[in-house]
């Protein structure tokens, strides 16, 4: 193969590339001790050297390595990060025994929870109090406070309400099936570092409400205020759909119905994915089309409704990555220009790796991917191959029809 067809190869997909070397170099972080700041300056001096030679074709090379040190650095520096008053490194190190009661003060991160049986709190940290001592912490807690108690309570807390909260909170597991995730990779997966329950809501004390972001408390409250339309004008099967399919809260789907969408192989449709979000930001698209035809003006509704939507939905990894995958490519649109899918791809894979590295080490991560890259790269392309054969004319180019056989061409 000559090199300029090997160039011409490369540069076609290049932010795919440089996404794969990069998870490329937080796998090998991962498994080899090497120094963060021998990284950096690795892939510094990489650059550098890229930039310096950028005519020669040692520049490929050296781009690749410094994107896969790179790589290293983001995976070195994330693991580096955990704080040593982090509740999970309490807990993980013996400090504070899973399961002993605890009193946790912190901050309220999104509205409280509802579900059939209760609320569910996530707690931004601030101290913990265990056997008499108090700690500076840091780190979120998830808890669940049972419906039966907190008629009168729970409904006061919101998003940015400073709390001091009497529970008990666990981080190992109780018991573990064989091949089943250990329940504290589960709760980092999620960004929670520990779980736990409340007895009764006269185990919380409301401190104060602090300042928050306007807009993102209105999401908060707007999806709050849905879900109890929903659950009080629907009945409680129809209701559990909704909530479930619309706002991503499965806590009020009922045994018999999500057993229903089991047999029938369409669970999925009640898991808030990339296929919700590309339906409704296409829908979104096509609205606001109808009403101006300003790109960049589209471009702002669309994506701040979706980006909204995919807050008030929890923003879990998937659905972060098909509202940024959505975003790069109505920016190619909003440019007038045809958008790479691979590349855009590559460019999603990238943005959540330098903001999340461990996610490459995730069973939900490598699923995503691996179905929209073979999507992407095998399905369309080979269903665009039929179609051209399939729609063959003579013409000056092409007087022959393609090398193929007959029953394929009918096909």
């Amino acid at each position: 193969m000559s090199r300029t067809a090997s160039t011409a190869r490369f540069s076609t997909v290049p932010v795919l590339w440089l996404a794969a070397f990069f998870a490329v170099g937080i796998a090998a972080a991962s498994y080899v001790e090497l120094d963060q700041y021998l990284l950096a300056g690795l892939a510094g001096i990489s650059a550098f050297l890229a930039l310096a030679f950028r005519a020669s074709t040692a520049a490929t090379a050296l781009i690749v390595l410094a994107f896969a040190a790179a790589g290293g650095v983001a995976y070195k520096t994330q693991v580096e990060s955990v704080r040593p008053d982090r509740i999970k490194v309490l807990y993980d190190s013996g400090i504070v025994i899973s399961g002993s009661p605890v009193e946790v003060e912190g901050v309220i991160t999104g509205r409280p929870e509802p579900s059939a049986e209760g609320h569910f709190l996530t707690i931004r940290t601030d101290r913990i109090r265990y056997r008499g001592e108090d700690r500076k912490t840091s780190g979120n807690v998830r808890l669940f406070l049972p419906i039966s108690n907190n008629d009168v309570e729970a409904p006061r807390l919101k998003h940015g309400s400073r709390v001091v909260v009497a529970c008990s909170v666990e981080r190992e597991d109780e018991y573990l099936n064989p091949g089943v995730l250990r329940r504290p990779e589960m709760l980092d997966q999620m960004g929670i570092d520990a779980s736990g329950s409340i007895k009764s809501a006269l185990m919380i004390e409301h401190i104060a409400d602090e300042s928050v972001f306007r807009p993102l408390a209105w999401i908060y409250d707007r999806r709050a205020d849905l879900i109890e339309q929903f659950t009080m004008e629907l009945s409680p099967a129809a209701a559990g759909v909704m909530t479930a399919s619309l706002l991503g809260d499965k806590h009020f789907l009922d045994r018999e119905t999500a057993q229903v969408f089991r047999e029938g192989g369409t669970f999925h449709v009640l898991v808030i994915s990339g296929l919700h979000i590309t339906f409704i930001g296409g829908l979104l698209l096509l609205i606001v089309r109808s009403a101006t035809r300003r790109r960049s003006l589209q471009f702002l509704i669309t994506i701040s409704i979706l980006w909204a939507y995919a807050v008030a939905v929890g923003a879990e990894v998937p659905v972060v990555r098909a509202t940024i995958m959505f975003t790069i490519v109505l920016i190619s649109y909003v440019l007038y220009r045809q958008a790479s899918m691979l590349n855009s791809l590559g460019l999603c894979a990238l943005i959540l790796l330098v903001w999340r590295p461990s996610d490459l080490f995730n069973a939900s991560f490598h699923l995503t991917f691996v179905s929209v890259a073979a999507i992407i790269a095998i399905a369309y392309p080979l269903i665009d191959g039929m179609r051209k054969i399939g729609k063959w004319a003579p013409t000056e180019h092409e007087p022959f029809p393609p090398a193929s056989p007959d029953w394929f061409r009918r096909f």
